[in-house]
Order: structure tokens, then C-alpha cells, then sequence
């Protein structure tokens, strides 16, 4: 909507992006791990940092921001700014409603991480780290869905579950064609930095938080 304009907008998307950046970080190592590729190599210690980071970006940080923009549009009351959350409130989602999609975001992308993702047992597990780090993926995808689909039908029909075939596919394509891509790198280069000098500091890694 070229008539929203937000100073926090830059930043709640950038939160967006680097949560999603270390979820994929955390799930391409839980399943190198799983499958005895980095064995010895990526340890619970290093598991324990990526879920740190996912914990701050995934929920806090964006949870941060998220809110610090609505509540300041709320605060400033100014039609310009308020029309994206109005039009968030209402609209169709399966006939749900964008809003039951806003509350599945407020839950899913801060409620639900925060509270499993704090505990340090979950940040060392590494099924458990795998499962949030896909789950969050999944949340960010909704929040884009949240962004762009209700203003591409603020004027049409609200779209109904056979219209959104196309964005699953568009979904679904670029993630199969993004994994190939790294599959097929991860496969062809080092998985260690043999001649960095602090690779030996690095796999002595300890946390103590």
C-alpha cells in the first residue's frame, strides 16, 4: 500500500528476515547432525548459540518491534498509518477473518517460541531446535501472507481456499529450488574451514548461560 508509511516497517522486516536466516542456519544443521555429516564438529554447545539467536530474532526481537509499530500507529491515531491494521481486522482467510490470522501470528511467531525456545534444554536438543527452527519458517511465511493479501484484494473478492493453490505453489517451488540449490553445495564443498586459525578455539566452545 503506497499510502502506509511506518519508521518501524524497515525494521520489522528485518526481523522477519534474519529470524528466518538462522532458522535455516539451525535446521540445515540439525539435519547435517542427524545425519552424521558434522558429527564431533557441530556440537550441543554450538546448537545452544544458533537457539540463542533464534530465540532473540524469532520471538523477542520481532515481538519487540511488532508491537512498538502498533502501538505507536494506535498512539498517533493518523488515518494514513491506521488503514493497515483496519484492513487487517477484517477480511477472509479461509472465512476466518485476517484478524484470526493476526491472533495466530501474536501466538505462533512470539507466545509460543518465547516460551519454548527460553528454556535452555530445548536450545541443546536437537529434534526440538529442528522442530521450532521449521516452525518458525512456517510462521514467517504467514506473516508475508499477513503483509501482502489483504491489501491485493482490498477491492476484489476476499479469496477462498481454491485461489491460494498459486501461493503454495510459489511457496513450496521456491523452497524445493532454495534446498537443491543448497543441497547440492553443501554436497560439493567443505562442510569445516580446515585453515581458519580459530577452528580449534571454535570446537572448544563452551556456554555457560
Amino acid at each position: 500500500d503506497y499510502r502506509f508509511f511506518s519508521t518501524m516497517w524497515g525494521v520489522y522486516f528485518f526481523a522477519g528476515s534474519a529470524m528466518s536466516a538462522m532458522a535455516v542456519c539451525g535446521l540445515t544443521f540439525c539435519l547435517l547432525r542427524l545425519t552424521g555429516r558434522v558429527t564431533g564438529l557441530v556440537t550441543d554447545e554450538h546448537l545452544h548459540d544458533l537457539g540463542k539467536l533464534l530465540f532473540t530474532f524469532g520471538a523477542c526481537f520481532w515481538g519487540y518491534i511488532a508491537f512498538s509499530q502498533y502501538f505507536l500507529i494506535w498512539y498517533s491515531n493518523i488515518p494514513e498509518e491506521t488503514a493497515y491494521y483496519l484492513y487487517r481486522k477484517d477480511g477472509g482467510v479461509f472465512d476466518l477473518g485476517w484478524n484470526t490470522l493476526s491472533m495466530v501470528l501474536v501466538v505462533g511467531h512470539f507466545v509460543l517460541p518465547f516460551l519454548i525456545l527460553i528454556s535452555r534444554k530445548t536450545k541443546r536438543n536437537i529434534l526440538l531446535l529442528g522442530i521450532m527452527a521449521s516452525f518458525l519458517l512456517v510462521m514467517q511465511v504467514l506473516d508475508m501472507v499477513w503483509i501482502i493479501r489483504p491489501m491485493a484484494y482490498i477491492d476484489a473478492e476476499a479469496p477462498g481456499p481454491v485461489s491460494w493453490w498459486l501461493d503454495v505453489v510459489a511457496v513450496v517451488g521456491c523452497a524445493s529450488l532454495f534446498a537443491a540449490f543448497l543441497i547440492r553445495a553443501l554436497a560439493s564443498t567443505a562442510l569445516v574451514p580446515i585453515r581458519d586459525p580459530r577452528l580449534g578455539q571454535c570446537l572448544k566452545h563452551k556456554n555457560y548461560v
